[in-house]
This record gives structure tokens, sequence and C-alpha cells, in this order.
């Protein structure tokens, strides 16, 4: 069975299941020490958690949505105040994105036309982000704030948008499908949407920037993509003008990318919501 853990100086922590469970995930950390995730418990359903002063509280599901095996919740985010997002099943039976804060969950739907969502993330502003399809359709990302639920909308060219990330500034990460079976990292601020390549200088040695996966709020992107040989290959993207500690070290073969030319994105920054 697998079980979740924390590691932290030098020492791997076992966060153990719920009683009589199985297996456990975590998928969520923050500044206080608190992780979330989901775990197996005794009747073989999944339930989100989470885990704070060597207690895990298992968070249930939204009304109704206990399924058994079939599924029940999964948290995949939580912010420095302990709230928790990810999704649960519904009483009708669909997936739903829901909102976890002192000791409530919360459904935040879907997009209007559609029938199943999920969060993925949650900054310090307790601001969403998340995906909202129907069974065979294009998925469209969202960001919910202030009980409202904003579509991202799909690039030109595009048929899936998957956001994968937020930070406190708003700025989001995630790739998007096209229509030939290509993915293609973005950044999104202030309702436009970037293609990270766009952003790469002449002689990058990169081709292709597929999937940006994490971004902090120091503007810094994670992901990975191809290289000009072909080969797959983790980058590390940070705007002009921040500094990096240690700085990024290229590893063989360009495992790390710096990139200078993201001066574009210094200036479209989200405005930080109150």
């Amino acid at each position: 069975m697998s079980r979740a853990f924390f590691y932290s100086n030098g020492t791997m922590i076992n966060l153990g299941t719920f009683s009589g469970g199985g297996s456990s995930f975590a998928t969520g950390i923050n500044d206080n020490g608190q992780v979330a995730g989901y775990a197996y418990t005794a009747t073989n359903e999944g339930d989100a958690f989470l885990y704070s002063s060597g207690t895990m509280k298992d968070l249930g599901t939204l009304p109704g949505g206990n399924t058994g095996s079939s599924g029940g919740s999964a948290a995949q985010g939580i912010n420095d105040l302990g709230e928790v997002v990810g999704s649960s099943m519904t009483r009708s039976g669909a997936t739903h994105a829901f909102f976890y804060s002192n000791g409530a969950m919360t459904d935040i739907g879907t997009l209007p036309g559609d029938t199943q969502s999920r969060a993925v993330g949650i900054n310090g502003n307790s601001e969403v982000i998340g995906r909202s399809w129907n069974s065979g359709g294009p998925v469209s990302s969202f960001l919910y704030s202030d009980s409202q639920m904003l579509n991202l909308g799909i690039p030109s060219g595009g048929v899936d948008n998957l956001a994968t990330g937020i930070n406190n500034l708003g700025e989001i990460v995630g790739y998007y499908d096209t229509s030939g079976g290509i993915q293609r990292a973005y950044v999104e601020t202030n309702g436009q949407i970037v293609d990270l390549a766009s952003l790469l200088p002449a002689g990058s040695g990169w081709t292709l920037l597929e999937q940006a996966t994490a971004i902090n709020n120091f503007g810094q992107i994670v992901g990975f993509g191809l290289l000009s040989n072909g080969q797959s290959s983790a980058f590390l993207m940070t705007p002009t003008g921040v500094p990096v500690s240690p700085a990024p070290v290229p590893l063989p073969p360009a495992a790390w990318l710096f990139v200078s030319g993201l001066l574009g994105l210094t200036g479209i920054r989200r405005t930080r919501r109150g």
C-alpha cells in the first residue's frame, strides 16, 4: 500500500491513513506544514484529507457524494489559510469542484452548460483555478473568486485548456491541447493568455514548451518541453529582474532554462485583489 509522507529536516514522516483504510496520497502543502491529499477509508472509498498537527482529518464529500470504491473526494490544493480545494462526487454521480474552509465543503459547480468540474489549485487570496467539461466535450479552465466562476477560455487553435497553477498575484499557468495533438504551455494574466514559447529568445535551444506546471509569487514558472535535439526536459523560466538563489545551473543536457526574455510578463501582471 502507498502512504502519504511529510519530509522535513532530513526526516520522512509517514502521515498514515484513515482508521482501517488503505493507501494515502499527499497532493499539496502550505507554509504552515498542513498537508492536503486523499486516502482510502475502511469501506474502500477515497476521501479528501487535511493533515494538521499530527492528525489526518477526513473532509468527507459533498452532500450525497459517498459512492464507495467508485470515488468520494480528493484534495488537490491548499493555501496558507488552510483552505482546501479538489473534487467530490455529488448526489447525481457527477464530479464537482469543491472549496473547503472552516469545516465546511462548498460545491463550486461548473461553467454554464457543463456537468463536471475539478479544482486543481488555490492561492493565498482564496482564488481557485480548475477545469470544467462535459463527457466527451472540450475541457475549459476557470478562475473562481468571490463566488464567481470566470471562464478562462480556450486559446486560438486550441481544443482544451488545462490550468495547473496560480500565484498570489492571480497569474495562472497551464497548457492547452491543439487540434494537431500538440500541447503548448501558457501563462494567463489580466485576461490575456500568452504562449510561453513566444517569449523565448532566439537561439534558446528549445523548440516547444509543452506544459507549465506551477508559478510562484516571483512569477517564476516551471514545466517541461522539447529541446532542439528532440529531448524532453524540465525548465525554469524567470522574469527579468527577479533574483534567483541559487542561480539556475544548466544540467546536462540543459535540463534548466533561465530565460531573460520574459520581460513582457512584468508589464502585464494582474493587479492583486484585495
